[in-house]
Formats: structure tokens, C-alpha cells, sequence
């Protein structure tokens, strides 16, 4: 499976959470939820909690089909000093153990958890199309996201807590909505993408992205995000880049993109081959 799927294959699985978890502070929320969308990603936020437990939780993706990344920050949002992960919980009786990554964002401790997150087990049709190489819809299920009312912060974090979210299904509906509008100023639309019968995929392995005349234009420690479109012949027609040092080395970055990188290119409702935008999302 191509590098095109790889966020969805660091999804955590699941296990069944201990019967003896530790107590921990229930926060309850003190805000709407509010939406926003950026160039390159849509953010669903609620604010948690007041005074100096005041917590925000922020919940982003990059995403059409709905996978998310969790940033937690404010009063509560506090690693354990020795922590190398956080045991996370998405409702009452599974749990995650994702690393992290901690620091300050407009003066607030801020803790986002890796890698991308789906509420619930990955949509059996989900897993269909992504073995055969074709568009997903979406990674969850409606009927998980509905179910998912709270999010714990559990082993790693001090104190343990939980947000109190609510059901989280129209939530998340809105967040991927955001999102399947992001290919509209990309050149492919989410429409177009989903009419395909073969997305766009690595022809062999992408070596140049660990290569030094790409790893370098990274701002070190960076969240960077790429973007790729390839066009009817498989090369790049056109390269974004988040993360990078400076602005000229992202463009240095695209230029080692349209040089290396290589794909097999979609293919369209006929067989013909069609445009498609290719999507990599790396945390440090």
C-alpha cells in the first residue's frame, strides 16, 4: 500500500481500557463549538473547564475523508516531565496510546497527540477501497462518531482528565464537510476525486523524501505537510509544501518533488488516465 494511505495505516488500535483507571477531573464545556477553515486544514474547537483548569481542545484535519489530529492546551493540558506517551480514551471502553508532542502556541502549553485519529474502527468500506486503490468517503462510521461523548487524558498526563464533549457525530460531520471543500482551491475537486476508479499512487518507493536535498528545506522539529498534484502522466504539475524554513525552501522542497517523485497516475470513470492531488502529513 503507497504512502497515500499512510495516515491511515498509523491509525492506534484500539485495546480494552483497565477496570482499575485512576480517578481523574471531569471538565465540562464553556464554549460552543466553533469552526474554521484554513488554506490547508479546517479546525473544529470548544473551550473546557474555567479558571485555572480552563482547557482547549482542538481537533484538526487535512484531510476530505475525516481524519483528525488532537491538540489539547491550557490549564490541564500538562505531560507527565518523564511521559513518552498518553493514554488516550474516545468514549467508555477503548483506549490509545499515542506519543506526543509538547509546547507553546500563542503562550499556552499546548500537547498534540500523534499520529491522525479516527473516532472508532476504520469503516470496513474504509479498508475495501483502500486496498483497491480507490477514493475513500470517509474513514469512520456515523454511528461511532455519535457515540463518542468524551475524551480522557489518562496515563502521562498530570492530572488525568476528561472533556466532556457531548455526542460528537455532527461534530465531526461538520469538521469533514470543512474539509472535502479544501480541494476546491487545489485543482481537483473532492468531487472529481471521488469519481475516480484509481487514485493517484507511488510508482516504487519515495526515497527523495528522505534525502538531504529534501529533509533540509525542514524547519527542524517541524509538522509539515504535503501536497501534491499529479498529473494525466504521473509527474508532479504542482507542489505545496507547509513546514519548510523559509519560503524558498519550500519551493527548493517542490523542486525535488517534481523531479523525483513519480506515480502511477489515476485513472478516471473510463479507464482514462485523470489529475489527482496526493496528500502527506509527517509530525516530528
Amino acid at each position: 500500500m503507497g504512502l497515500r494511505h499512510l495516515a491511515a495505516i498509523a491509525l492506534a488500535s484500539a485495546i480494552t481500557l483497565p477496570a482499575q483507571a485512576q480517578e481523574f477531573v471531569s471538565l465540562q464545556p464553556s464554549s460552543d463549538w466553533a469552526l474554521t477553515r484554513t488554506d490547508d486544514y479546517c479546525v473544529i474547537a470548544r473551550n473546557f473547564g474555567e479558571g485555572a483548569q480552563a482547557t482547549h481542545l482542538d481537533l484538526r484535519s487535512y484531510r476530505p475523508e475525516g481524519l483528525f489530529y488532537v491538540l489539547v492546551s491550557g490549564g490541564l493540558a500538562q505531560p507527565v516531565p518523564t511521559a513518552e506517551r498518553i493514554r488516550f480514551v474516545m468514549g467508555t471502553g477503548e483506549y490509545h496510546d499515542p506519543t506526543f508532542v509538547s509546547g507553546t502556541i500563542a503562550g499556552r502549553t499546548t500537547t498534540m497527540l500523534k499520529p491522525a485519529f479516527s473516532l472508532g474502527p476504520l469503516a470496513r468500506e474504509a479498508e475495501e477501497r483502500m486496498a483497491a486503490d480507490l477514493p475513500v468517503q470517509s474513514y469512520s462510521e456515523p454511528a461511532a462518531e455519535a457515540g463518542v461523548r468524551e475524551f480522557r487524558f489518562l496515563d502521562g498526563m498530570q492530572p488525568q482528565f476528561a472533556l466532556e464533549t457531548g455526542s460528537l457525530g455532527h461534530v465531526m460531520d461538520a469538521l469533514r464537510q470543512c474539509a472535502r471543500q479544501l480541494p476546491d482551491d487545489w485543482g481537483v475537486s473532492f468531487e472529481e476525486h471521488m469519481a475516480l476508479s484509481r487514485i493517484a499512487k507511488p510508482d516504487g518507493p519515495f526515497r527523495w523524501l528522505g534525502s538531504r536535498s529534501f529533509q533540509r528545506r525542514l524547519a527542524e522539529g517541524s509538522w509539515w505537510s504535503l501536497r501534491l498534484i499529479v498529473d494525466e502522466t504521473g509527474r508532479v504539475a504542482d507542489c505545496h509544501l507547509t513546514g519548510a524554513a523559509s519560503e524558498q525552501d519550500a519551493a527548493r522542497a517542490c523542486e525535488t518533488a517534481r523531479d523525483k517523485a513519480r506515480f502511477e497516475p489515476a485513472l478516471d470513470a473510463d479507464g482514462n488516465p485523470a489529475r489527482d492531488y496526493w496528500l502527506l502529513t509527517i509530525q516530528p
